[in-house]
């Protein structure tokens, strides 16, 4: 809410003092806002589980009849958050003087691409929760942090962020994947079922995948964003620093 007052008060500012403050306040309020929202997907899976795992009989009601489309909703906003928020990162670099200079572990763009796929696979063989489903997840997760620095090829920050901002589609769109089409109360025919090879899409390892896959690209991006502003210079406004009135 704060970004988006930020950026309506940044459109209407007359002078080139008020758009650097505000712009400056865009960033704050998104950093904070994001930070929160980061949690924002589990939370909801958690209570999916719960629930299934109370009455299995709920989950096809909320996957594919009567609450799909509560289910449609929450992921069409979540990931409308999420590629709001990755595009602000997207148009912030383009601020950055000395930008150019940010490199990225190779390792981040082909973790990004693998995460879906990987996952959904892992939680399949070994369900939630299945310590065993970490010992896959977590080297592939932690790979870009730990064996990055070890790994001589890179690419450009740019993009790490453009291939971030395509996976967060692709993840929204698992999440938006139902296992059928039907009006509330219809009767689910096989016309309007997904076909049986990606019938996987529709199931909760599929769904838990493409949440974690919104979080783990937005710090990836977080991360490139941090670093080039440590080593760049955000210009804000014709200020070459955050404005001292914050």
């Amino acid at each position: 809410m704060a970004g988006m007052i930020a950026a309506y008060m940044y459109m209407g500012a007359k002078k080139d003092e008020e758009r650097a403050y505000y712009d400056w306040m865009g960033f704050v309020g998104n950093l904070i806002g994001v930070g929160a929202m980061l949690f924002l997907p589990f939370m909801g899976y958690l209570l999916a589980y719960e629930l299934c795992d109370y009455d299995a009989s709920i989950c096809p009601y909320m996957m594919a009849d009567q609450l799909s489309m509560f289910f449609e909703m929450q992921g069409a906003m979540i990931g409308l958050m999420f590629l709001a928020s990755n595009y602000y990162i997207w148009l912030s670099m383009k601020r950055i003087e000395g930008v150019e200079k940010v490199r990225m572990t190779i390792l981040a763009p082909i973790a990004m691409v693998l995460l879906p796929l990987v996952m959904t696979k892992v939680m399949t063989d070994y369900p939630v929760p299945d310590p065993m489903s970490l010992a896959f997840l977590l080297p592939l997760i932690l790979a870009p942090f730990t064996l990055g620095r070890f790994i001589p090829y890179t690419v450009s920050a740019r993009t790490v962020i453009k291939i971030g901002f395509l996976m967060v589609v692709v993840g929204d769109a698992i999440w938006l994947t139902p296992h059928g089409f039907v009006p509330t109360g219809a009767k689910l025919v096989a016309e309007l079922e997904l076909p049986s090879d990606w019938n996987f899409l529709a199931l909760m390892p599929a769904k838990n995948s493409a949440a974690f896959t919104l979080v783990f690209v937005t710090v990836v991006n977080y991360v490139i964003y941090n670093r080039a502003i440590r080593q760049g210079t955000i210009v804000w406004g014709k200020s070459i620093s955050p404005p001292s009135s914050c």
